[in-house]
């Protein structure tokens, strides 16, 4: 089979919410592939015979927090560093459950990247976001 799939069981999950953890703690951006819904020219959501429609996206982003919410959906908190349509980086929430697994290999599209470091200020330091400069801090 080909293609891709969501996040199917409670252990995928797991093993996600582990792959953000150890992002954080070594300061390691992740390279993530993950699911958002489609939206037309007027941002209202796109639905092919009542289903909602999904697009892939892959963003390189900083983890700063993994939260649950009432609902029970698992979720990180990232800084993306080069979201679409917009100027520098901005934050963002996943959910764990739409993060993109391969249908050939069973893995999910996520990559720690340790040969690299954050380079947007974090929330883990206490430090966010400039509300108006938006600038990356590292060279």
């Amino acid at each position: 089979m080909f293609g891709y799939r969501f996040s199917e069981s409670e252990e995928e999950q797991l093993h996600l919410w582990h792959l953000f953890a150890f992002a954080m703690a070594h300061r390691a951006p992740v390279k993530v592939s993950f699911f958002k819904e489609k939206k037309d020219e007027y941002g209202r959501l796109e639905t092919s015979g009542g289903r909602r429609l999904y697009v892939k996206v892959t963003r390189t982003v900083e983890p700063h927090e993994l939260v649950v919410t009432k609902a029970g959906h698992r979720l990180v908190n990232v800084v993306d560093r080069s979201p679409e349509g917009e100027w520098g980086p901005e934050y963002r929430t996943i959910r764990l459950d739409r993060v993109a697994h391969s249908r050939a290999t069973g893995k999910p599209l996520a990559h720690v990247m340790t040969g690299h470091g954050y380079m947007c200020p974090s929330l883990l330091d206490g430090k966010p976001l400039h509300s108006t400069k938006r600038v990356l801090t590292a060279a």
